[in-house]
C-alpha cells in the first residue's frame, strides 16, 4: 500500500506478487494504511473477490493490476469487491 497523489489517501494494491505456487487461495486479516482491513479471494491466480473493511472511515484508492477503483466509508462499514474492483 502507499499514499494517493494527494498524499493523503492511501492505495492498497491488491496480489501485486502472487507466486505461481499458490494458484487459488484467501487471506483475511491484512491491514492497510488508514486503517483498513483487508481480505482477498483469489482463483486461477485472479482476484475472485476483496473486501475493505474500514475502522474509522474515510476514502482509499483499491488497485489490482491496471484496475483502479476509488471507495468512500464510514466507519465500520465493509466494502465488498469482485475480481473486477465492481461493487457485489
Amino acid at each position: 500500500h502507499r499514499r494517493g497523489a494527494d498524499g493523503r489517501t492511501p492505495v492498497v494494491h491488491l496480489l501485486p506478487a502472487l507466486p505461481g505456487a499458490w494458484p487459488a487461495g484467501r487471506v483475511r486479516g491484512l491491514r492497510a494504511r488508514g486503517a483498513f482491513e483487508v481480505a482477498i479471494e483469489w482463483t486461477d491466480g485472479r482476484l475472485a473477490a476483496a473486501a475493505m473493511r474500514s475502522d474509522r472511515g474515510g476514502p482509499c484508492v483499491v488497485q489490482y493490476g491496471t484496475r483502479t477503483g476509488a471507495i468512500d466509508t464510514r466507519p465500520g462499514e465493509t466494502v465488498k469487491l469482485d475480481g473486477e474492483l465492481g461493487r457485489r
